[in-house]
């Protein structure tokens, strides 16, 4: 275990001061909001900002944030953010659908992320893994310096590929689907960076590059599924073959051909960048922490007495699972949610009036001096402390209430096993370490490349 006093602090500003302005909510908008975060923000339960039309209120406490996003949830809707960003590629998918549309899309969605279609998914996953430790392996060997993100975004990209269509994404197709949806998320990033259309106060202003992109996706979905309705292997079983059946129970109801791409996207998109961003920031961190890394190996060891990582050993595997979520708690996968009051509602002493908006943000919570010791510092025993389960509600990377991430078990396993499989087979070595910092503009990534030197282990498997 770490001695608490020597924690390793992973990016982030300090919170300081209060800023000129910071009680402004236009001010949290520009190249670096995080920095102008003050250290008043991390300590208040609610907070209401000054002169923005509609109200916006910042709820930190986790009793009246879980009445916003579950006792009392019938009261606020979704608003403008993420899910507007990407409606050019996911149209009314599940991400971005609402009230009874969600509501069956959810219920046919959900048997994709169970215990059995995740089990079958875990060959697909080793599949991957195991292309991505030879490119890994050559890159060892040749001393070439990698940028981290880049090569995770391939392997989850792969992986993604491998579970939905049961075919690698060297394909030319789905690689192409790929390079779209990563030029995609690029020319979205401006769009996210008006202060109007980022939090919900008028439709996104896309630029006709960014819906051209976005209709290439849609069309190279749409040709994969094609392709593979008419040569799929007989007995395969991947997660397209679960959406082909999916039904409403209640109606009976299937996904017509634009609902499956919308699906497709769905999964491409909000699994893919959020798990990168997560694992990019897990190898980074850990790069950074040997004597972690090897508590890791000591329990891969452990569990699977030196045999390959198996489906029935990623239970077992605890302090790994403690390392994906600390990694999660402090970089989660959204800066913020947000919702508008359907009308005048109190949430503890506070009255939030109709049209007002709440915004929540992981971010913030999940440092918030109230609820977390040492709420900057990276410390995975926390979780075996049981620090989390004091403040109940504080911790939510993937939401809370029935709009809570479906995949977000998945997302868990799957953060174990390439945590495990990588850690046991490579050191990576991060070469511009102080020059890494947390970008916002869409997801939590880093603000730039992790350049790393990959270093493969003696005695390895």
């Amino acid at each position: 275990m770490e001695n608490r006093t020597s924690l390793y602090r992973p990016p982030a500003p300090y919170p300081g001061e209060a800023k000129e302005g910071w009680r402004d909510f236009r001010n949290y908008v520009g190249s670096d909001p995080l920095s102008m975060i003050p250290k008043e923000l991390y300590e208040c339960a609610v907070f209401q900002f000054d002169d923005v039309e509609p109200l916006k209120f910042l709820i930190n406490e986790p009793k009246l944030l879980s009445r916003v996003l579950e006792e009392q949830r019938a009261s606020f809707s979704k608003s403008g953010g993420l899910a507007e960003l990407m409606k050019p590629i996911l149209h009314n998918g599940l991400f971005s659908a609402e009230g009874v549309d969600w509501k069956d899309q959810h219920e046919m969605v959900t048997p994709i992320f169970s215990n059995t279609s995740v089990r079958i998914s875990f060959g697909y996953i080793q599949e991957a893994l195991s292309s991505f430790g030879e490119r890994l392996q050559a890159y060892a060997d040749s001393g070439k310096t990698i940028k981290l993100a880049e090569e995770i975004n391939f392997l989850i990209a792969d992986i993604n590929f491998r579970c939905v269509f049961s075919k690698p994404i060297e394909i030319q197709l789905e690689h192409q689907c790929f390079n779209s949806i990563m030029k995609y998320e690029e020319e979205v990033t401006e769009t996210a960076s008006d202060l109007n259309q980022r939090y919900g106060k008028s439709e996104p202003a896309f630029t006709d590059a960014a819906l051209k992109t976005a209709e290439d996706v849609r069309k190279v979905i749409s040709q994969i599924i094609d392709d593979h309705i008419h040569n799929r292997p007989p007995n395969s079983q991947n997660f397209f073959q679960v959406l082909q059946n999916a039904r409403v129970p209640s109606t009976g109801k299937h996904f017509t051909r634009s609902q499956l791409i919308d699906q497709v996207a769905s999964i491409f998109l909000s699994s893919h960048e959020t798990t990168s961003a997560a694992l990019c920031w897990s190898i980074f961190i850990l790069a950074q922490c040997p004597k972690i890394v090897e508590r890791i190996r000591s329990e891969v060891q452990m569990v699977t007495a030196s045999a390959r990582i198996s489906y029935e050993h990623l239970p077992r595997l605890r302090f790994t699972r403690d390392v994906f979520k600390e990694v999660l708690r402090l970089y989660p996968p959204v800066l913020y949610l947000s919702r508008v009051a359907r009308e005048d509602t109190l949430l503890g002493n506070t009255l939030i009036p109709k049209e007002s908006m709440v915004i929540i943000s992981p971010w913030i919570v999940h440092r918030h001096n109230s609820f977390w010791e040492n709420p900057d510092q990276f410390d995975p025993d926390r979780f075996s402390r049981g620090e989390a389960k004091a403040t109940l509600g504080s911790y939510f990377p993937f939401g809370l209430g029935p709009r809570m991430c479906t995949g977000a078990s998945y997302v868990t396993f799957l953060g174990i096993k390439v945590i495990a499989q990588l850690c046991t087979m490579f050191d990576f070595e991060t070469l511009n370490t102080d020059e890494v910092r947390p970008d916002s503009s869409l997801y939590l990534k880093p603000s730039r490349p992790v350049l790393c030197k990959v270093h493969k282990r003696k005695n390895s498997t």
